[in-house]
């Protein structure tokens, strides 16, 4: 009877622990744009990371309708722009370092959790060459470790994909990271172009 009752209780605790569990393996579900602020200023001062060239530099926002400019200049020079549609439904890149997209490629996609996919098509335009691409836009969730903090974040990988001329077309991957309320914390070109925050003391 002891050894029954004993088993009893240990089967108890085995589904109490199971119980405990669940709710860390919920996924988070962001239901509109304004949960994650992906067109807001998460730090005015960066480094911009050009074919491995460290450049610090300020950004700036600038907002006209549902199209979003952030600007990195230094020593009053553009440097780079990134502009972005952004509305209650999609946040999508329009114009990424001389890249044009068209139509508009979606970054993010309301409302949203980590395991979502969807697909992209259509333009990329750069130096005014329009070549046809597409993309598969993966979401995850990523922690990020950067000069200024260690930050828990909302990942958008986009496999890019243009005809090369040869039997497999070109290969890109571009990612972005989100933080909650804040918005952009980092974005990252084909290892080409890098924006993330710059260390507080710096």
């Amino acid at each position: 009877m002891v050894v029954a009752s004993l088993a009893g209780l240990a089967m108890i605790a085995g589904c109490q622990n199971e119980q405990q569990a669940t709710p860390q393996q919920l996924v988070t579900t962001y239901s509109a744009s304004d949960q994650l602020k992906p067109d807001g200023l998460p730090y005015t001062k960066a480094n911009l990371i050009l074919a491995g060239t460290l450049f610090p530099v300020e950004m700036s926002r600038a907002v006209n309708g549902t199209t979003v400019k952030f600007t990195l200049t230094a020593h009053d020079e553009v440097i780079e722009e990134e502009i972005y549609e952004s509305t209650k439904e999609k946040f999508a890149i329009l114009d990424l370092a001389g890249e044009t997209y068209k139509p508009a490629l979606p970054l993010l996609q309301f409302p949203i959790k980590p395991g979502d996919v969807w697909k992209w098509q259509g333009e990329m335009i750069a130096g005014g060459i329009v070549r046809k691409a597409t993309a598969k836009v993966t979401i995850s969730e990523d922690k990020l470790n950067l000069a200024d903090g260690v930050y828990e974040t909302l990942k958008s990988s986009v496999e890019l994909e243009m005809p090369s001329g040869g039997p497999t077309p070109a290969k890109r991957i571009l990612s972005f990271w989100f933080v909650k309320e804040k918005g952009m914390i980092k974005r990252d070109i084909a290892a080409s172009s890098t924006r993330e925050p710059r260390a507080a003391q710096e």
